[in-house]
C-alpha cells in the first residue's frame, strides 16, 4: 500500500525537527540502510560482489527502483568514469528537508559498498535547491 506524500513528508520533517547534526543524520541514513541490506540479503550481496556485480549493476537500475518505492520527482545516474557518477534527483518535494539532504547521500553510500570495497558520496551543490539533490559518487 502506498502512503500519500504527504506522510513521507511529515515524516521526514519530524526527523528534522529533531535538529540533529549533518554527521548524526549521516550515521541514521547509513545504519538505516546497512540494517536493511545487511539481514535478509547479505548472502545475496555477499555472492553477487564475489561474481563481479559491481555498483553499476544497482545503479542502471535505479530510475526502475526510484519509481516502486517514491511517487513524484525523478533520479538519474550519469557515468563520468570507470568509479564516478553524479546522481541526480529532481522535482522531489522532500529536496527541501534538511535531514533528507543530509541523510540520503549516506543511504546511496550504503547501497553502493553492496558491490565494491568502498563508496564515497558528495554533495554537488550546484545541483542541489529544494526541489532536487546532485550527488556525486565514487568507490573502490
Amino acid at each position: 500500500m502506498w502512503l500519500p506524500v504527504e506522510v513521507c513528508l511529515a515524516h521526514y520533517r519530524a526527523c528534522d525537527a529533531l535538529d540533529l547534526s549533518r554527521r548524526e543524520a549521516w550515521d541514521i541514513g547509513l545504519e538505516v540502510t546497512r540494517k536493511v541490506h545487511g539481514t535478509s540479503l547479505a548472502l545475496a550481496f555477499r555472492l553477487a560482489k564475489q561474481a563481479g556485480v559491481t555498483p553499476w549493476s544497482i545503479l542502471s537500475q535505479v530510475p526502475r527502483l526510484w519509481e516502486r518505492v517514491w511517487r513524484g520527482g525523478g533520479i538519474a545516474v550519469h557515468k563520468r568514469g570507470p568509479k564516478d557518477a553524479i546522481l541526480e534527483v529532481i522535482q522531489w518535494r522532500a529536496a527541501a528537508i534538511p535531514y533528507v539532504r543530509h541523510s540520503l547521500p549516506a543511504v546511496v553510500e550504503g547501497v553502493v559498498e553492496l558491490f565494491c570495497t568502498k563508496a564515497y558520496v558528495n554533495d554537488v551543490s550546484s545541483l542541489t535547491s529544494d526541489t532536487s539533490i546532485g550527488l556525486r559518487l565514487q568507490w573502490a
